[in-house]
């Protein structure tokens, strides 16, 4: 699907077999760098194999601001939750991101939440090694549903992504639901 923001890679759409009636939804957010959405299919099969619909979108890596980058990624978003509204479960939404789109997951929650009303009977984020978040104030940050499980994981050996940067919004998160995991 291509991403109307972004003509020079497409959106992704992963979508389960043998199932019938609208699906759940990861909106997926991949790392700084070339867009290369094989690197994530092992765990793109294992979550469509479980009935799930995921969504990649893209974002340009170099030549472009945050706010490029994430309006780029929410477009693509949008776009695909639009051609496929019919299969798409968006009251049921999670929002998964790995580094730089780790760090994005949080604001893309909050846009799909508030902006288009998604995830009304169940809603996650995971921020797999996440960097920094744009785009969202720390009381937005601190406003997304008290019932939406967050995730934040880390990598002990991560030399790029300081794990403070996971801290952070893990302690944002409300206490009843965030996780931080170390993964050895």
């Amino acid at each position: 699907l291509q991403n109307p923001s972004s003509h020079w890679k497409d959106v992704q759409v992963f979508l389960p077999t043998g199932t019938e009636g609208p699906r759940p939804v990861i909106f997926f957010a991949h790392g700084y760098g070339p867009n290369y959405w094989q690197a994530y299919s092992p765990l793109f099969h294992h979550w469509v194999s479980r009935g799930y619909i995921v969504v990649y979108s893209t974002y340009p890596a170099f030549f472009a601001s945050h706010d490029e980058r994430y309006d780029d990624l929410w477009s693509g978003f949008a776009a695909a939750a639009d051609h496929f509204a019919a299969r798409m479960d968006l009251d049921h939404v999670g929002f998964v991101g790995h580094s730089y789109g780790g760090g994005a997951a949080p604001a893309m929650a909050w846009r799909g939440l508030t902006q288009k009303g998604w995830g009304k009977k169940g809603a996650f984020t995971a921020a797999l090694a996440p960097w920094y978040t744009f785009q969202l104030t720390r009381e937005q940050q601190k406003q997304l549903p008290a019932t939406m499980p967050q995730l934040y994981q880390v990598y002990q050996d991560d030399k790029i992504n300081d794990h403070r940067m996971a801290v952070d919004d893990y302690q944002l998160a409300p206490d009843a639901n965030r996780w931080y995991l170390l993964v050895h």
